[in-house]
């Protein structure tokens, strides 16, 4: 007998799960084994009979799910094959987390176990934090409402948060003292379930036996020519070359890899690094929107799109307040910083002071970065006035504290709030 334990909630292979293959009619002791990496199994040398198959993974106790069973009769000399799996992400959503079938969007369930990466114990402390926006709008205005979730694993290893939303880029975090932190985006599919696991490295190690390769296509399917790929916790960068990239020596856990090429979106994923050479990650980008010629009125018009469709985009993905083409707040401005006063976590205190939320430690923020146009401007917010008027604005995007903008303004020189405006020139 042989088959594949496939997880419909993490989408992947059920590795490591214990298969049981026992007599329909006797308490004898059953044919047992393992999953391999790829969810397969393989029990031979079977009598011929009626038998009962079944599973089991710690992911049924994360889920709250019984083992599965199913019959099954097999004949002299035959070869049979039965494939199993977890129940769909819908109904163990339902299970979980309550509501009907088809309360979906706002009652998501994200699951998983939080675990070393050598020895696969549990990290008894570790907090893991899921954080993601939503939006509301209101006439000539966006604003972007955060969403927070929080859990501290315990003896089991696992955490279950339910009432996150699907369909929506979420921010996971995972920190525990000791280990390298893990923290990426990942998106719970429609069906309103997802399990992400986490191994997590000591912060000492820095190399090991594990790889992570993969292809980079973009929207159309092509290879992505050239790029970089990236871990910045290790410090470790590698190029992708016709489409293919190949990082060695990783130590074995889960980590946040960056994908950058000229003409894509940057884009940010979880990786679990293994030891497999045979396992290639599919990697798909973003064509990034090229800008044209201001002085040709077509291309104007599509900058203008390109411009407003990318910051809509950003604000699926970050926590601000965007002020759009005819905002009350713009049309009534003296001066663009006039409008950091009705931005969420901003403050105009006189005429040439603009304040931002305070620092984690409680400390006021000192350096809000501001960008005109996608360009880093270094005199800071007076630039905002310098650069233009404010009926020579098309949008200003503000994020009151780093953690709250996109990944690409997320620098590491002391910048604390971010201030974009984008110019009808």
């Amino acid at each position: 007998m042989r088959g594949v334990l496939f997880d419909s909630v993490a989408y992947a292979p059920l590795i490591g799960a214990e298969v049981h293959l026992a007599r329909r009619d006797s308490a004898g002791t059953p044919f047992t084994t393992r999953t391999d990496f790829a969810g397969r199994f393989t029990i031979a040398n079977v009598p011929s009979g009626a038998y009962v198959l079944g599973f089991y993974h710690e992911a049924l106790d994360l889920l709250g799910l019984d083992a599965p069973v199913q019959g099954v009769d097999l004949a002299r000399d035959s070869v049979v094959v039965m494939n199993m799996s977890i129940p769909s992400g819908a109904s163990v959503r339902y299970l979980r987390c309550g509501g009907s079938l088809s309360e979906v969007a706002d009652n998501a369930l994200l699951a998983g176990f939080v675990r070393t990466a050598a020895g696969r114990r549990p990290v008894v402390g570790a907090v893991v934090t899921a954080t993601w926006s939503t939006v509301s709008t209101t006439p000539g205005m966006m604003r972007t409402e955060p969403g927070r979730a929080s859990e501290t694993i315990g003896a089991d290893g696992g955490f279950s948060m339910c009432n996150i939303p699907a369909g929506v880029l979420v921010t996971l975090e995972v920190q525990a003292s000791g280990f390298r932190r893990i923290i990426g985006p990942v998106t719970i599919p429609e069906s309103g379930a997802m399990r992400q696991d986490a191994l997590l490295v000591d912060t000492a190690t820095k190399t090991g036996i594990a790889e992570v390769r993969g292809r980079v296509l973009s929207e159309r399917g092509l290879p992505v020519v050239s790029g970089r790929v990236r871990i910045a916790e290790l410090d470790r960068e590698v190029p992708i070359t016709d489409g293919a990239f190949t990082m060695l020596d990783v130590p074995t856990g889960t980590w946040t890899m960056e994908v950058r090429a000229i003409g894509i979106e940057p884009r940010a994923l979880l990786v679990q690094a293994t030891p497999r050479r045979n396992s290639t990650l599919l990697v798909r980008v973003s064509d990034q929107a090229q800008r044209l010629d201001a002085v040709t009125i077509t291309g104007r018009a599509d900058l203008v799109i390109n411009v407003l469709d990318a910051v809509l985009a950003r604000h699926r993905i970050a926590s601000g307040t965007v002020f759009l083409p005819g905002s009350p707040q713009l049309r009534q401005a003296q001066r663009v910083t006039d409008l950091l006063s009705n931005a969420r976590g901003f403050s105009v205190v006189g005429r040439n002071e603009v304040r931002a939320r305070n620092t984690v430690t409680g400390q006021r923020c000192g350096k809000i970065g501001v960008y005109v146009d996608g360009v880093r401007a270094i005199e800071g917010v007076d630039a905002l006035d310098a650069a233009a008027r404010p009926d020579q604005v098309l949008a200003v995007e503000a994020f009151p504290d780093i953690m709250s903008a996109p990944f690409e303004w997320r620098t590491s020189d002391g910048t604390c709030a971010v201030v974009a405006m984008w110019t009808k020139r």
